[in-house]
């Protein structure tokens, strides 16, 4: 079962344990190694643009566990636009989280407005690619 709810400082640490595996960085653009206080340093960047709706991030949940981030960025009521930004823990991918996550953070984008979504990834991963 995949639940998807929003960031709270409490999930920081979840954030630092799983973005500190390496084989996160091969498929996004998390640095490797990632920093001791990364979630931290994230979290004090991102949270002026949440408090400014600018941000939506969304902890993405696999069996009641931490499984990932999805995270809204640019997002504009006004423009109805918004780029989407994923990932899930090393352990969990290729599971279809990901695209489940995205689909449902997609929903909610639509129904605050949203109907333009723009995303990328790295041209070597392909799991991705293929969403």
């Amino acid at each position: 079962m995949i639940n998807i709810r929003t960031l709270s400082v409490g999930d920081l640490s979840d954030v630092q344990r799983y973005a500190s595996n390496p084989e996160l960085s091969k498929m996004s653009y998390i640095p490797s190694p990632y920093p001791e206080n990364g979630a931290e340093e994230w979290y004090k960047f991102i949270r002026p643009k949440i408090n400014a709706n600018q941000v939506i991030v969304y902890v993405v949940e696999f069996l009641n566990e931490f499984a990932g981030i999805v995270t809204l960025n640019g997002f504009s009521k006004e423009e109805r636009r918004t780029n989407i930004d994923y990932w899930i823990r090393a352990d969990l991918q290729g599971k279809g989280i990901g695209t489940s996550a995205v689909e449902k953070v997609i929903n909610l984008a639509v129904e605050l407005g949203i109907t333009h979504f723009n995303s990328g990834c790295l041209a070597r991963n392909m799991g991705s690619k293929k969403f």
